[in-house]
């Protein structure tokens, strides 16, 4: 893989870094939480069988079935580490049996599997315990608010802080550009909600861009799409506007630090210059050369070193450029105006009770 792959995908920064289980523990999280509470009916649900339905066109029921299953294919996933930790198999049949009754009866199954799951997953690997949480609470946050009043309680400070400190922690076990971009995003919503307080009217369409907002959330952290893949030409452009900006800043702060080898340099770039300009005789460029060489420096030795030192620089700057960017192009907020894709305005015109399929 070429370099410039490298630098776009993630490959060689911190992509090998991300731990087998995390991202499947925090999707297992998100569809608990969807099962313990899941949305109402949305209008593509119908009767008809003149076309062959897709997820969102399914009775409740049949979705809740699927849901189930999903959560069944997770836990299988997931046997190994809790095997290997010497802990007994997690249950699955009371929540199947639970698939006949109503949402109030089935609650108390998926409360149970819940705090099951949660124990043999802490257990077994905090990190795993901790997505699986972070999972269930994202997705809380993001599903639950029906009006401002509780946007503003989900998105508070103190859940936002602890959704914060959860990505911290887990950053280098999702994929690559996924945990940093989702704290950059998530906690752009929380100032702005702090912000909106009870001064402003929320803006219409809000909760549809949450709930969207959500769903972009968890496919970056689940590894369902690359944060690349989320970039326009746009962003990329942002994303080197941003990194030029950042090198000039090194170079002030290189100066400022080392005042005397920086005026060298200088000094040793303009003689060089002024031989090119002149002509200089090989007398001139050969004391030249022993001047520099009594400082300890030559030429090419200057050269490898400054090269060294932006090659070293240049990956985790531009990693870090295309976080700002693919935060930028993901936020669904009014005020974003790096939204390159249009995504909010995409997310306004779903229909207020827009039904999520089944999460993969």
């Amino acid at each position: 893989m070429s370099e410039a792959a490298d630098l776009e995908t993630g490959v060689g920064l911190d992509a090998g870094q991300a731990h087998p289980g995390t991202s499947a523990a925090f999707v297992l999280g998100w569809q608990m939480a969807e099962l313990y509470r899941p949305k109402r009916s949305g209008p593509f649900e119908r009767e008809d069988d003149a076309d062959l339905p897709g997820i969102g066109s399914l009775k409740a029921e049949a979705r809740i079935e699927i849901l189930v299953g999903q959560v069944q294919v997770g836990l299988t996933a997931l046997g190994e580490p809790i095997r290997k930790a010497g802990l007994p198999a997690i249950g699955f049949d009371a929540l199947r049996l639970s698939l006949g009754e109503n949402e109030q009866a089935r609650q108390p199954a998926v409360m149970a599997l819940h705090r099951e799951i949660l124990g043999s997953l802490t257990a077994a690997d905090f990190r795993l315990g901790t997505a699986y949480g972070l999972g269930r609470a994202l997705a809380d946050t993001c599903r639950k608010p029906t009006d401002e009043h509780s946007l503003q309680a989900e998105l508070s400070k103190y859940r936002i802080s602890s959704l914060l400190a959860w990505l911290d922690d887990l950053g280098s076990a999702f994929p690559a550009h996924a945990a940093h971009t989702v704290s950059v995003s998530l906690q752009r919503w929380g100032d702005w909600t702090d912000e909106l307080g009870d001064t402003q009217p929320m803006p219409d369409g809000t909760i549809a861009a949450l709930g969207r907002q959500g769903e972009i959330w968890r496919s970056l952290l689940s590894g369902e799409k690359a944060g690349t893949e989320m970039l326009e030409t746009g962003n990329y452009l942002d994303a080197a506007h941003h990194l030029s900006k950042q090198m000039r800043s090194i170079l002030r702060s290189v100066i400022r630090h080392f005042p005397l080898l920086s005026l060298a340099i200088l000094l040793l770039v303009g003689l060089g210059i002024t031989l090119l300009a002149i002509g200089g005789s090989s007398r001139i460029v050969a004391g030249a050369s022993s001047l520099i060489a009594a400082f300890g420096l030559t030429w090419k030795g200057l050269g490898t070193a400054l090269g060294r030192l932006a090659k070293r620089l240049e990956q985790p700057l531009w990693a870090t450029a295309l976080d700002g960017a693919i935060a930028n192009a993901i936020t669904l907020l009014p005020d974003n105006t790096q939204d390159h894709r249009r995504r909010r305005a995409l997310a306004m015109q779903l229909p207020a009770s827009h039904e999520t399929p089944p999460t993969a």
